[in-house]
C-alpha cells in the first residue's frame, strides 16, 4: 500500500436539500432508474494551493409514480493537491476521476444519513464510476476484418 498522489485538502457542502414523498408507499416497488440519477462535475486548475476544485453536484427529482421515498439535490466542493512527482499529462483526468469518486462517495454518506432521519428508510446512492468509457471506433465497426481466404 502507498498513499496517493491525490491529496483532498478539504471538502464542504454548498447546496443540500431533501424531500421526503409524502405519497410513498412501502409496500410498493420503488421504480427508481438510473437515469434518474443526474451527477454533474466541473473540475477547475487554480493558481496556487489547492492547485484544483472540483464541484460534484447530485440530484434526484422524480415524480410520486416512481415512489421513491426522498428527492435531493446535494452540492459538494473538494480542494486537491496532486504529488509534484506524478505525471503532468495524466493529472487532469487523474484528478477527475479519483476526486470526483471521494467526493461522490462522501455525498452517499451525507444523503443516506440526511434520510436516515427522514419518515422513510434511506436510499443508498448506486456505485458508479467516474472513468471515462473508450470512445467506440466507428470506422472499425463499419469495416469489420474479412474471414475470406486467397486462393
Amino acid at each position: 500500500m502507498k498513499p496517493s498522489p491525490l491529496d483532498l485538502i478539504a471538502y464542504f457542502v454548498t447546496e443540500l436539500s431533501l424531500t421526503a414523498n409524502l405519497e410513498f408507499s412501502p409496500e410498493k416497488l420503488t421504480q427508481l432508474r438510473m437515469d434518474d440519477l443526474r451527477i454533474s462535475t466541473d473540475l477547475r486548475r487554480q493558481n496556487g494551493k489547492p492547485a484544483w476544485q472540483l464541484v460534484l453536484k447530485v440530484q434526484q427529482n422524480v415524480g410520486p409514480e416512481r415512489n421513491s421515498p426522498y428527492n435531493f439535490a446535494l452540492t459538494l466542493v473538494g480542494l486537491f493537491d496532486v504529488h509534484p512527482t506524478f505525471p503532468a499529462d495524466k493529472t487532469e483526468q487523474m484528478v477527475r476521476v479519483n476526486g470526483s469518486s471521494m467526493l461522490y462517495a462522501a455525498a452517499r454518506e451525507i444523503l443516506r444519513a440526511d434520510m436516515a432521519r427522514g419518515p422513510h428508510f434511506p436510499l443508498l446512492l448506486p456505485s458508479i464510476s467516474f472513468y471515462p468509457a473508450k470512445p467506440e471506433n466507428p470506422v472499425a465497426d463499419a469495416n469489420p476484418p474479412s474471414t475470406s481466404t486467397a486462393q
